[in-house]
């Protein structure tokens, strides 16, 4: 219950979601800009495929962002 247990845990928490962020990133960024609808079987599926990445992409950078404030506010000595 103290700050300093808190902040592990918030820091833990970073840790798991940079280290799931990776993969998530990595297709938005470089896969899916490179594929060619004219080569696809089922291009409405790949953009339906690019809508649901980019909603979780956005919902993983506000996760992010939200337990990271929570640990510079632990960090510092501010409790909710």
């Amino acid at each position: 219950n103290d700050n300093a247990s808190q902040a592990a845990v918030y820091k833990r928490v970073l840790g798991f979601l940079f280290l799931t962020g990776f993969p998530l990133y990595y297709q938005m960024l470089f896969m899916f800009p490179n594929m060619s609808e004219n080569r696809l079987e089922f291009p409405s599926f790949y953009f339906f495929l690019r809508i649901a990445l980019l909603l979780i992409v956005i919902l993983h950078l506000a996760a992010l962002i939200k337990i990271f404030q929570m640990y510079r506010k632990t960090k510092s000595g501010i409790t909710e």
